[in-house]
């Protein structure tokens, strides 16, 4: 009995590779029972497939250690001979594709959790969910309900446990992954993996060679298949390299090249550099390069084909007209950095002109921002000038854009931060002058976003620091380099597709320094006090809170109990939990105390009293430390009713 009210606490998790969401979660039933509930989840499969990531929840892992293999089954009833089998030997999280599947309604997702290789042995645990195929990018993430088999060996997932399974629990909803914690909200608490942050080594070397650098490092960007493509500033050309870091082509020099690179020429003509700074890569995998001191913009395909170039007002393909700088709209001043947005309009800051333009991507003026104001194609730019009003800037530097499409700034000499929406509106702005956590003590100026929306900023000159905050401002933890030069002067930082972050600086002689970031869909994802540093020692928060998103029951509910894993319980730390109900998601309830301390490890708090009788709930972790260096850290929450 003590051993199924522990697996009243497993469930399995699957995650649709792709954007994730939570989901409401339904009572199994058997697959060999032929009843499917009437409802479900539509389900997004690209090109007829979908990818499907099946995890057993590391502390779930604990109490099954002799889980060997995980199953799926797509099973549509309607469809005669549709089952679809995967299986993956081991029980950590695995990635399982499954495909011909033609569009349609009926379909159910069923897991199971294995105590042999290969789906053999014990049905130890299984789960469904009702599925609805239809075409698209895959965006959701299932929490299933658990039925767990006595131990015949004659259970299967085909064909459905035996008499003998028992119903443990009820309907259970379960956060595991960053990707589930998300939707939350946080204050002075962020979400992590474990090793997040961490130092990973670093790229490259000074010289004018193929994978060398010439000091500054202006610009990194990659394309869809993950290769890095670097702007290499005073050697006046891009470099292009694959995920292991292998060079592949260069060009400048109006010229490309696979071989040994030419000797670094800065001119004006097509293909040619004067100093090549920001650089940015389209959906098509079309390639721009801000030529600073040839006040322009060139577009090349992948494999370095000049396309065409645009700057003095104008556009053109065929021979590049004289530089000439400006300050009207398609004219640029030291034109700093790119970035492309979702709909492939490009993005140009320009140093000298204090302002960000827009255009289309055969260089058609869009939009302007800048002066405290900001404009559109038909009319004028306005007077160029330095402020520090909204919407103005002091020789702005590195620029991002968040999953919303929204602009941060790095607003040089004015070290802050500013927060710009699609359409040129101010949002927000964040940082002063100071050496605190949160300010900026020389100009602000490298700036990238990772996959989980927090920004990263950097500064010019003699600091080695980055620092990490959250879209709102607020701060979270900050990097360093382990040497002194490292980071020094930060000119870029971006993400590849898995989470690493790639930081370039201007006085390290030619070098990228890699930091470990956290993908999404990490299962080990969890809460911790706002304070990391890396390397330490750490400056840790005194209190912060985690409230989590809304849980719908569908109907009202008797909520049954919550449980939390507490990872990292250090002296002088504590968890506390609370909860709080509602019948309509708006007007809630006191946020009422379960659990006014935690121990490490597995936790669990009854929410049978009557006041916990509702449609939606949410849970808040309150995290305390007395000591600096320490955090606790929660890891895996999930509640049952």
């Amino acid at each position: 009995m003590n051993y199924l009210s522990k697996l009243s606490r497993l469930i399995l998790l699957l995650v649709l590779i792709g954007s994730v969401a939570n989901c409401h979660s339904t009572v199994p039933i058997p697959p060999g029972s032929g009843a499917l509930p009437t409802s479900g989840r539509s389900v997004q499969a690209s090109l007829g497939s979908l990818s499907i990531r099946v995890t057993l929840p590391r502390h779930a892992q604990a109490l099954t250690s002799n889980t060997q293999s995980l199953q799926i089954l797509l099973r549509n009833t309607s469809l005669l001979g549709s089952d679809i089998i995967q299986t993956a030997n081991g029980s950590g999280a695995q990635t399982l594709v499954v495909s011909a599947l033609p569009p349609g309604s009926g379909y159910t997702l069923y897991a199971g959790a294995y105590s042999g290789p290969n789906a053999t042995g014990t049905l130890m645990s299984w789960g469904q969910l009702p599925l609805t195929i239809t075409s698209g990018t895959n965006n959701v993430s299932l929490g299933l309900s658990v039925r767990v088999a006595s131990g015949s060996g004659a259970d299967s997932l085909t064909g459905g446990p035996a008499g003998s399974a028992t119903q443990v629990g009820s309907t259970q909803w379960v956060q595991t992954t960053i990707a589930d914690f998300t939707p939350g909200t946080t204050s002075n608490t962020e979400l992590f993996v474990p090793g997040m942050y961490n130092y990973l080594g670093s790229l490259g070397a000074s010289g004018n060679g193929n994978g060398q650098f010439n000091s500054e490092i202006n610009a990194i960007a990659f394309n869809r298949s993950g290769n890095m493509y670097v702007s290499d500033r005073y050697n006046h050309r891009v470099q292009v390299f694959d995920t292991n870091f292998n060079f592949l082509r260069g060009w400048g020099n109006g010229t490309t090249w696979t071989g040994p690179a030419p000797a670094p020429v800065a001119s004006d003509g097509n293909s040619y550099f004067n100093n090549s700074c920001g650089l940015g890569i389209d959906a098509q995998g079309n390639v721009y390069v801000a030529d600073i001191n040839n006040a322009r913009v060139q577009k090349f395909d992948a494999n370095g084909n000049f396309l065409m170039g645009w700057g003095n007002g104008t556009t053109w393909t065929g021979a590049a007209p004289t530089p000439t700088s400006g300050t009207a709209n398609g004219y640029f001043l030291q034109p700093t950095h790119v970035l492309v947005d979702a709909d492939n309009d490009v993005w140009v800051e320009e140093w000298g002109n204090h302002r960000i333009q827009k255009f289309s991507p055969n260089g058609a003026f869009l939009m302007g921002i800048g002066s405290g104001t900001s404009w559109t194609a038909g009319t004028a730019a306005p007077a160029v000038a330095s402020g520090s009003a909204a919407l103005a800037f002091w020789n702005p530097g590195n620029i991002a854009f968040d999953q919303q499409g929204n602009l941060y700034v790095a607003d040089n000499k004015n070290s802050r931060v500013q927060k710009i929406s699609p359409t040129g509106a101010f949002v927000a702005q964040w940082g002063s002058v100071g050496s605190a956590d949160g300010q900026f003590p020389h100009n602000a100026w490298g700036l990238g976003i990772d996959p989980l929306g927090r920004v990263w900023v950097g500064t010019a000159n003699t600091d080695n620091v980055v620092q990490i905050f959250t879209p709102s401002g607020q701060y979270l933890a900050r990097v360093t380099g382990p040497t002194a030069n490292q980071l020094l002067g930060t000119e870029t930082v971006v993400a590849n597709a898995s989470g690493t972050m790639y930081v370039s600086d201007s006085n390290n002689s030619g070098v990228i320094s890699k930091f470990q970031g956290a993908s999404p869909t990490d299962a080990n994802g969890g809460v911790r006090l706002a304070g990391y540093r890396s390397p330490g020692p750490c400056n840790f928060v005194t209190s912060g809170t985690y409230v989590s998103p809304v849980l719908d029951a569908q109907s009202t509910v008797a909520w049954g109990s919550i449980y939390w894993a507490v990872s990292n319980l250090p002296t002088g730390t504590g968890v506390a939990v609370g909860v709080a109900t509602s019948s309509d998601a708006v007007n809630w309830g006191a946020t009422l105390s379960v659990a006014a301390s935690s121990v490490a490890g597995n936790n669990v708090a009854s929410l049978s009293a009557t006041s916990f009788n509702s449609r939606f709930l949410r849970y808040q972790l309150t995290l305390t430390s007395t000591v600096a260096a320490t955090t606790s850290e929660v890891q895996e929450v999930g509640v049952i009713y």
